[in-house]
C-alpha cells in the first residue's frame, strides 16, 4: 500500500513539472506571436512611410 501513494505522489510530481514546461512554452509562443504582429506592423508603417515619401 506505501509503494501505492509513493507512485501517485510521482505522478504528480511530474505532472506539475509538465504543467510549467507547457505554461513556460505557451507563454514563449505568445512571446513570439507578439514580436510577429509587432515586426509585421512596422514593416507596413514602413512601407506606408516610404510611399508618401515618394508623393512628396
Amino acid at each position: 500500500m506505501y509503494q501505492i501513494g509513493d507512485k501517485v505522489k510521482a505522478v504528480r510530481e511530474v505532472q506539475e513539472r509538465l504543467n510549467r514546461i507547457w505554461q513556460d512554452r505557451r507563454e514563449h509562443h505568445e512571446q513570439l506571436y507578439d514580436l510577429h504582429i509587432f515586426l509585421r506592423d512596422a514593416q507596413q508603417l514602413r512601407n506606408t512611410c516610404s510611399s508618401q515619401e515618394v508623393t512628396l
